[in-house]
């Protein structure tokens, strides 16, 4: 999956009471719970995770489902980038937005880039069609041209204050804080 760009997809959300866990270990993303996104054959899952499956360089596709919780939240995902990332060729995974289309026009949520111009992990905030980055990662925390194995926490406090961790060990045992 050289030189894919991937947008969005909505992973684990964790909370006391956990509202959204998927570990894909149904096989599927189908049910339980229903993943929706721009077209099916965009995604498969494999050895118990979501995975790309497009072959387009530099596309743009999306697999979203249901959140309802945005505050007093952590979100948990792992991901392994099996491409070098760039100014062009990066991931964004909202952990919330207002629209379950994630390629729709006038967004409002919260996500997290992967890659870059820089090859970092940040957090940012959307507003229709503006961004701001919120938190800014490390440069050159995502630096391999074929296998960034990397695990990301972002928690969101009742009062709105946001913590981005990243492991790019993938193993999630080695957490730093971003911001």
């Amino acid at each position: 999956m050289k030189n894919c760009l991937v947008i969005s997809l909505i992973f684990f959300v964790k909370i006391a009471f956990s509202q959204v866990i998927d570990n894909f270990g149904d096989g599927n993303f189908s049910s339980s719970p229903k993943w929706t996104g721009s077209s099916d054959d965009h995604f498969l899952v494999v050895n118990n995770q979501l995975r790309s499956n497009s072959t387009t360089a530099s596309s743009n596709f999306y697999s979203s489902t249901e959140n309802l919780l945005a505050n007093n939240c952590v979100w948990e995902f792992y991901c392994n980038l099996q491409f070098a990332t760039s100014g062009s060729n990066y991931v964004d995974v909202y952990l919330t937005s207002d629209k379950a289309d994630l390629q729709a026009t006038g967004i409002n949520g919260y996500f997290v880039r992967i890659g870059n111009t820089t090859d970092e992990i940040s957090l940012y905030r959307r507003s229709g069609n503006t961004t701001a980055k919120l938190i800014d990662g490390l440069d050159a925390s995502v630096s391999s041209t074929s296998n960034n194995r990397i695990k990301i926490k972002v928690s969101r406090t009742a009062d709105n204050t946001f913590t981005l961790e990243r492991d790019v060990t993938g193993n999630g045992t080695n957490l730093l804080k971003e911001g």
